[in-house]
C-alpha cells in the first residue's frame, strides 16, 4: 500500500475477503493520523472542501479539532458535512475566501489516540502495511508494501524477500489465513508458484 493512486477511500465489503481493510490514512506518522486534505474552497463563506482518507467521514462532525499541515495548527470545526465525493467543513478563523484559500493543499490531521477502534478482524491499511509475510509452512516469502483497494477483492502487494519483485496476493481467506498485527505477520497459504519463478518446484 505505498501507490497512493490505487487507493480508494471506501471500506473493502467483498464477502470473501479474509480481513476488512480500513483505508483511514495515507499518511501516518507516531502521534498523528492524517484524515484529509483541504482540496478547495466552497462558497463566499470560507468553508474548505475535504478529500477524506478516512471511512468514517462522519467523524469530521464529531471532531472538535483538526490540526492542519506539517506544523499542525489547530482549527476548531465549526460545521461540516458531505457534499458530492467530499467534505465541506467550517473552521474557526476561516470565514472569508481568503483565509480559506491559505489551507489548501494542506493535509489535516488528528491524534492517533483519536483514530476509531475496529470491530474484530478488521485493521487500518497502515497497521498491514509493513507486515511480514510466512508461508504456513513457516518460509518468509516478503513484506506487505501497499493494499490494493479495488472495490471487490483487495490486493496485497508482497515484495518478495527472494527476488524483490511485487506480487499481487489476494486477501481472501483461502489465502490469507491468519493477521497478527502485534507481532508484524501476516500467516499466507498462496497458490503454488506465485512466489517462485519456478512453477514445477514451487513449495
Amino acid at each position: 500500500m505505498k501507490t497512493p493512486s490505487s487507493k480508494k477511500n471506501s471500506r473493502t465489503n467483498s464477502p470473501d475477503t479474509a480481513d476488512h481493510i480500513i483505508p483511514v490514512t495515507k499518511e501516518v506518522e507516531d502521534e498523528w493520523v492524517a484524515v484529509g486534505k483541504v482540496v478547495g474552497v466552497f462558497g463566499i463563506g470560507g468553508e474548505v472542501k475535504v478529500e477524506a482518507f478516512t471511512s468514517f467521514p462522519e467523524r469530521f462532525a464529531e471532531t472538535p479539532l483538526l490540526y492542519a499541515g506539517a506544523r499542525h495548527t489547530p482549527y476548531k470545526v465549526l460545521r461540516a458535512h458531505p457534499h458530492k465525493r467530499h467534505m465541506l467543513l467550517q473552521l474557526e478563523g476561516t470565514q472569508s475566501i481568503e483565509a480559506a484559500e491559505r489551507l489548501r493543499g494542506l493535509t489535516l490531521y488528528i491524534p492517533a489516540d483519536q483514530i476509531h477502534a475496529l470491530p474484530e478482524n478488521q485493521y487500518y491499511l497502515h497497521d498491514v502495511v509493513g507486515l511480514r509475510v510466512l508461508h504456513v509452512n513457516g518460509r518468509e516469502l516478503g513484506t506487505v508494501t501497499d493494499v490494493l483497494l479495488t472495490g471487490g477483492v483487495d490486493l496485497f502487494v508482497v515484495e518478495s524477500s527472494q527476488t524483490g519483485r511485487e506480487i499481487l496476493l489476494p486477501a481472501v481467506k483461502e489465502f490469507i489465513r491468519s493477521v497478527n498485527i502485534p507481532a508484524g505477520v501476516v500467516e499466507v497459504d498462496p497458490i503454488p508458484g506465485l512466489f517462485d519463478d519456478d512453477f514445477e518446484t514451487a513449495f
